[in-house]
C-alpha cells in the first residue's frame, strides 16, 4: 500500500471507523489486523492527549471516545 504511485496520507480516524466500540479493549495487533483488512496501515493510536507510535503488538488500549487511530491509507 505504502508504494503506489497515487501516494498515501495520514489519517486519524475514529476507533468507528475501524468497527471499535467505547470500553473495548484491545491488543494492538488487533488494530493492526483490522486495519489490514480495511486496507489501511494502523501506526499509532492517539488515547489521552498521549500518541502511541509503533507500539509492540501486546500493547493494550481501552477505546474511549476522544480517541483516535493513525493510519495511513490511500482513502478513508
Amino acid at each position: 500500500m505504502l508504494v503506489t504511485s497515487e501516494g498515501c496520507e495520514l489519517y486519524l480516524l475514529t476507533p468507528s471507523a475501524f468497527g471499535f466500540t467505547v470500553g473495548e479493549e484491545l491488543a494492538f495487533a488487533e488494530v493492526q489486523e483490522v486495519g489490514r483488512l480495511l486496507r489501511r496501515t494502523a501506526i499509532g493510536v492517539v488515547s489521552d492527549g498521549r500518541i502511541e507510535l509503533a507500539p509492540d503488538t501486546a500493547w493494550r488500549w481501552k477505546v474511549k471516545g476522544n480517541d483516535r487511530i493513525a493510519a495511513i491509507a490511500d482513502s478513508w
